[in-house]
């Protein structure tokens, strides 16, 4: 009785690790392309609205207003930029710390609890740069808006 116990043990654990691994690799799937979209997006809501701009003649009102959307996009773009680089060095750290889990079971050490400081400045990255990126978009919405409905 005890040795069935443990053997749906081992297997409910095999099923919980299979999808916990399962979990961690959509995760990573979706991490990268967040950074990859948000970075086209603001380039091509970036490039739109000076492209559309430059076509346009006449007078605007509320210029501040596509300076800083152009601002906000730019920061964005550059924010998402360093997001990228931190990813980098955080899957770095990864490695190192499974390596020293691997030596660890290798020597039949206890397994180290190591923490892997740059995830935090990945996710920072990543909430500026969408704020900044949805607040440069609503700036240029209304500048749009402001100059759209003047001209017609």
């Amino acid at each position: 009785m005890m040795e069935d116990d443990n053997s749906r043990k081992e297997k409910n654990l095999d099923t919980l690790y299979k999808w916990r691994d399962f979990l961690d690799r959509v995760r990573v799937k979706l991490s990268n392309s967040f950074d990859r979209y948000l970075l086209t997006i603001a380039t091509g809501g970036l490039y739109l609205s000076v492209y559309f701009t430059s076509g346009q003649s006449g007078v605007f009102l509320h210029v501040a207003a596509l300076a800083w959307g152009w601002g906000l996009l730019l920061l964005s773009i550059f924010v998402t930029l360093l997001s990228i680089i931190f990813s980098v060095m955080a899957y770095q750290r990864e490695i190192s710390i499974a390596d020293m889990n691997i030596e660890a079971q290798k020597e039949s050490q206890t397994v180290v609890g190591a923490n892997n400081e740059w995830n935090f400045w990945v996710d920072a990255c990543r909430w500026v740069s969408m704020a900044t990126f949805m607040a440069g978009i609503a700036a240029l919405a209304y500048f749009y808006f402001v100059n759209l409905t003047l001209h017609t």
